[in-house]
């Protein structure tokens, strides 16, 4: 039922949560208590993210655990695939920092 977990793609996640929220990655490594390095790897899928870790930032961002695994819509879907790949994840994220910088 389970794979193996993509941390890239959790890490991609929580990037993407962070910028909708518009919070700096300095200012959500204060909130978890972690330095910024450690938070851009978990970012870039580098370093695996502890649940103690997914939990603070699940309540920081006011979402789900399983938000940040991309399984939200698909619970009862054993096959479930997401519908972006890891390319069009990072493109969304430039966009993002496009339209942020605009403001």
């Amino acid at each position: 039922m389970y794979s193996e977990i993509n941390f890239t793609k959790v890490g991609i996640n929580i990037k993407m949560f962070r910028a909708a929220r518009h919070i700096k990655q300095m200012e959500l490594a204060r909130l978890l208590g972690i330095s910024q390095t450690h938070l851009s790897n978990i970012e870039k899928g580098r370093v695996q993210i502890s649940l103690r870790l997914l939990v603070k930032m699940a309540n920081i961002f006011n979402c789900r655990l399983d938000d940040f695994f991309g399984m939200s819509e698909c619970l009862s879907e054993p096959e479930y695939e997401s519908s972006f790949s890891e390319e069009d994840m990072a493109l969304i994220m430039k966009l993002l920092q496009m339209m942020r910088k605009k403001k």
